[in-house]
């Protein structure tokens, strides 16, 4: 099958990477090009090295965590034979250390999570790294297109139609009119574009007065926004209110005065507040790629409450554009009141609510940031409650992939050691045991009393009521990733082990300590609280499932199996074309070729252990022995995509489970028996029977997607114990 693939070079410059995120979907592949003649030398520094591959690894693990990865050494050429394997050594090793993206193409002929290429491709090992490179890119390209499946000839009409104007843009009203006459209704519509806005050839979001039809105009508007436009240099007052990240209506059409941008502003500022690029203020907006940093000056409020956002190295170079996307975020909820007094990059002061709060976002420590500091001046619980919900819902809608948990600094007042307490366990009132003083802290203060009290009061409401119409969130993001162990390249990669041995391995979406809660605890009676967590072991699969005090649940099914998969090079089909009519007429003075023995088919394939996992979280509520589940997030991931997946969803299927999940559709009955929990296939009998014929299309989601078992048992499964294969039930 022929594929056609188009390229993209992003603009390498530090003042584009805020817009790399418009032109990010998973249906993609990004190839990530090092030098490797920059590792070699000894006068480079870490951070020279670094600085730049970080950022893009971060960003891919944010705006596409789920497209495919390719990383390429340039410039193997100019290694010495003396030291190369020392410089592949050193890059491998910094990449199975600090790589998160659970896609990337691993480069099995030579062990390394990298391609190295011999740039002048003048020596016969330069032509065959070029080559070996060609040929993986070539059948990845394969993987992605049937992963992609196919387009509707009506659509493809639509695309061919839309791709022979030659306008930037058009209105949506006017593709409205186009669809309807190739029979595509307003729904379909809006399926059509977005699959075309994933594929990079347009640009549309939901809502959007317009569809852009030439990406690269987008892209100009934008250069003309973030970078030093010529139009500004005749006027330098101008260039420095903008160079401070001010912008008003007037500049604006200075910026946007050339002929191919006239009459489109309203289309333009549409697309750039949505995604992020211009933040709408009391006078204009504000560009947060040109916000100046924070002069330093120390500020510190004794009357505040400090909250720190620990991202554990997850967003990486990322974390200085977080303040004003943050703000972005938090300015579309009118209803939270945003008032912005001062905005720096690094540090913003703001109120929020009715009657005000008043706020402060930093970076801390300022000179390389690891965290975002809150300060709040409160002394109420429930006040900084509704501040971590409103931000946890920010940081979900904006960076639903990257790990990050809530704590507060131990009153040794060692921040800047990392030495942070966890609030999830802070309001469960696990011990601390303070590092530097090597005694026990108790942080009994009057806030975090009645913020204990708080979260017991709505425990109590989310199990005995009807569903409550809040979230209830662990001060924490949802999906959190655990090592994974890959045999095929046998390095650390991001996956899932459920282990509770690791030590340092956090369990997801708790943060807690890794110990099976439910072990040895008394039968539950009815009406009596069911957190805690459960397990299931069926043939390959593993299935567990927690539920935590608040309302909250995550589960996780994970499956492994042994496959035979085709790794040796297949032969080339013939790349010249050539007439099949012609093809027929010579074929009888062809020799038929003869066909290949067994023996030479099999050294093409071998025996490999593969996994795939699937995560989701959501709601619970429990009424009269019966426990609800209700399912808003759900991430699939695998270690071979070429592999044959029991859970992996189709294109059509993924749709039909983001459906049901946005219209709060998909939810599990089970009722609770003594320890154990099982499904009701009926649904809750509290159910009318309309609810009911709308839940099965929840069973069938959750079984074939999120791989939910019928029956779980307290306490999670180890993961040393060996999964029954599924050869074993079929006997």
């Amino acid at each position: 099958m022929p594929v056609v693939m188009q390229t993209w070079d992003f603009a390498g410059q530090q003042m584009y990477y805020n817009m790399a995120h418009v032109f990010m979907t998973a249906i993609g592949i990004y190839v990530l090009v090092l030098d490797l003649s920059a590792w070699s030398r000894g006068d480079a520094t870490p951070m020279d090295l670094t600085e730049s591959m970080d950022f893009w690894l971060a960003a891919l693990l944010v705006h596409a965590a789920d497209a495919r990865l390719v990383l390429v050494g340039s410039h193997a050429d100019l290694l010495d034979d003396s030291n190369r394997k020392e410089v592949y050594k050193k890059i491998d090793d910094y990449l199975a250390k600090n790589l998160q993206h659970n896609r990337i193409l691993g480069n099995e002929q030579d062990d390394l999570l990298f391609f190295p290429v011999d740039n002048r491709r003048c020596t016969d090992s330069g032509l065959r790294s070029i080559q070996h490179l060609r040929n993986e890119l070539s059948k990845l390209a394969l993987e992605v297109a049937e992963e992609m499946g196919t387009i509707p000839t009506r659509w493809a009409h639509l695309f061919h139609v839309l791709e022979g104007m030659e306008a930037d843009c058009i209105s949506l009203e006017s593709c409205r009119a186009m669809g309807a006459e190739l029979g595509i209704g307003r729904g379909e519509l809006e399926e059509c574009l977005g699959r075309f806005h994933r594929l990079g050839q347009l640009l549309y979001f939901q809502g959007s007065p317009s569809v852009v039809l030439k990406p690269q105009w987008l892209l100009d508007a934008m250069a003309q926004v973030v970078g030093c436009p010529v139009a500004l240099r005749q006027d330098p007052l101008r260039a420095r209110k903008l160079k401070q990240g001010g912008l008003t209506e007037e500049l604006l059409q200075v910026l946007w005065q050339d002929e191919k941008f006239r009459g489109h502003q309203p289309v333009l500022q549409a697309f750039l507040e949505h995604f992020d690029l211009l933040v709408p203020g009391e006078k204009g907006w504000l560009v947060p790629n040109l916000l100046p940093l924070r002069p330093q000056q120390s500020d510190c409020n004794q009357e505040a409450v400090t909250l720190i956002l620990d991202f554990k190295g997850a967003f990486g170079r990322l974390l200085p554009t977080l303040i004003p996307r943050l703000l972005c975020q938090l300015r579309k909820r009118p209803e939270l009141k945003l008032k912005v007094f001062e905005v720096f990059r690094d540090w913003a002061r703001l109120s929020l609510f009715d009657p005000a709060l008043l706020v402060t976002f930093d970076l801390y420590p300022a000179a390389c940031p690891e965290v975002l500091r809150l300060q709040a001046v409160t002394r109420s619980a429930q006040r900084l409650k509704e501040l971590l919900d409103s931000v946890h819902l920010a940081m979900q809608a904006w960076l639903p992939q990257v790990a990050y948990s809530t704590n507060l600094p131990c009153p040794c007042g060692a921040v800047q050691r990392d030495h942070l307490l966890d609030l999830t366990k802070l309001l469960r009132e696990e011990p601390f045991l303070c590092p530097s003083t090597n005694n026990l802290v108790s942080p009994n203060s009057e806030i975090i009393r009645s913020w204990r009290e708080l979260e017991a009061g709505e425990k109590s409401a989310a199990s005995s009521g009807p569903a409550p119409a809040a979230m209830y969130y662990l001060y924490a993001s949802p999906l959190k990733w655990h090592g994974m162990k890959l045999q095929q390249l046998g390095i650390a990669q991001a996956g899932h082990t459920g282990s509770a041995g690791s030590g340092e391995t956090e369990d997801v979406a708790s943060q807690g300590s890794g110990e099976r809660a439910c072990e040895e605890k008394p039968a539950k009676d009815e009406g009596e609280d069911v957190c805690g967590d459960y397990g299931c072991v069926s043939p390959g699969c593993m299935q567990s499932l927690r539920l935590q005090p608040g309302g909250r649940w995550w589960h996780s099914a994970y499956r492994a199996s042994n496959e035979r998969l085709r790794l040796a090079e297949a032969k080339p089909k013939p790349s010249q074309y050539q007439s099949f009519v012609k093809a027929y007429k010579n074929s009888a003075f062809e020799e038929i070729p003869p066909d290949r023995d067994l023996a030479s088919l099999k050294e093409e394939f071998e025996d490999v252990a593969v996994w795939e996992l699937v995560e989701s979280l959501g709601t619970w509520r429990f009424d009269a022995g019966f426990l609800t589940l209700s399912c808003q997030h759900w991430a699939w991931r695998a270690s071979h995509l070429s592999a044959p997946h029991t859970l992996q969803p189709s294109e059509d299927g993924r749709s039909q489970l983001d459906e049901l999940m946005d219209q709060q559709k998909l939810e599990l009955c089970y009722k609770v028996s003594g320890e154990t929990l099982a499904l009701q296939t009926q649904g809750h009998p509290g159910w009318d029977l309309q609810q009911r014929h709308q839940r099965l299309r929840s069973l069938q989601s959750a079984f074939q997607s999120l791989g939910f078992a019928k029956n779980y048992t307290p306490g999670w499964p180890e993961s040393g114990d060996e999964l029954p294969s599924s050869s074993q039930e079929a006997r």
